[in-house]
């Protein structure tokens, strides 16, 4: 098997019940996985688990089963994967669910999973829905920055309904503040996958929409000292060599009502600085 990978497969993959793992794993210092469905659980509206290793074969233990709560103010349906802090806390988002009932089936939550005695509780950390300009149904994982404040994306909401980036930062009382670092339109719409760092503090993700309405990476600048993002946000897309300025347009999946047209029955373009 010179250049192939043995294949394991864990607990017969039907995760007892629990259905539907959309996203992937993560460990923990001692080498257990953890991970969500989208839905089985104790409510049959998602659950998070772990596996953990044993010597013949790995152990799953549900960690918590969304819906528990009254109209499911919890959340419900998890669709991304999970990330830790330095205390061993989970953190995650569900796409329904929450506080407040806009959406159908509820605009979505971010959570905490705090370990204990007699296992893990969870916090409802933000409820979606509030406003619509704060976007609704995060569909995708969390990440920290180095001062605790914790960065994702909604698919959907926002100023011009087509999802946004945010940050929630924790308060002295020991609640979260949301702030909408930017609201997607003909630069991109509907991301539901995570965002990622460099080393200048930048934000990177990808979202769908842009020239060829195929898809497109973008890049959210810090604001300098002394300076704040306004609801807009500043996203730019770059290459690696230079700043470039070129023209996007609207794709065929687009239905944004901000979309204007030249008289002869075509979109009209729009230019971005870069």
């Amino acid at each position: 098997m010179d250049g192939e990978r043995a294949v394991q497969f864990l607990p017969n993959q039907r995760l007892h019940g629990r259905v539907h793992p959309l996203r992937h794993l993560i460990f923990d210092g001692a080498g257990n996985l953890y991970g969500t469905t989208s839905q089985g659980g104790a409510y049959g509206n998602g659950s998070v688990f772990q596996l953990a290793p044993g010597i013949v074969k790995w152990t799953e233990k549900v960690l918590y089963s969304f819906c528990s709560a009254r109209g499911c103010a919890d959340g419900r349906d998890p669709s991304a994967s999970l990330i830790f802090d330095a205390a061993g806390n989970l953190y995650g988002t569900t796409a329904h669910g929450g506080a407040y009932t806009k959406c159908s089936v509820g605009c979505g939550i971010v959570f905490e999973l705090t370990p204990g005695t007699n296992g893990w509780t969870e916090a409802v950390l933000h409820s979606f829905g509030k406003s619509r300009d704060g976007g609704f149904y995060p569909v995708a994982g969390l990440i920290f920055d180095t001062a605790g404040n914790l960065y994702g994306v909604t698919y959907a909401g926002g100023v011009h309904g087509a999802g946004t980036a945010f940050e929630l930062k924790p308060t002295a009382g020991g609640g979260w503040t949301e702030k909408v670092l930017h609201a997607f339109d003909d630069d991109g719409y509907e991301p539901d996958t995570g965002l990622i760092f460099d080393a200048s503090g930048n934000l990177y993700g990808n979202a769908s929409g842009g020239i060829y309405a195929l898809g497109t990476a973008f890049e959210l600048k810090k604001p300098k000292a002394g300076r704040e993002l306004d609801g807009e946000g500043a996203a730019q897309l770059r290459r690696r060599k230079g700043r470039l300025r070129y023209r996007d347009r609207c794709g065929p999946r687009c239905r944004r009502k901000s979309l204007r047209h030249d008289g002869k029955g075509r979109r009209s373009r729009r230019r971005y600085s870069i």
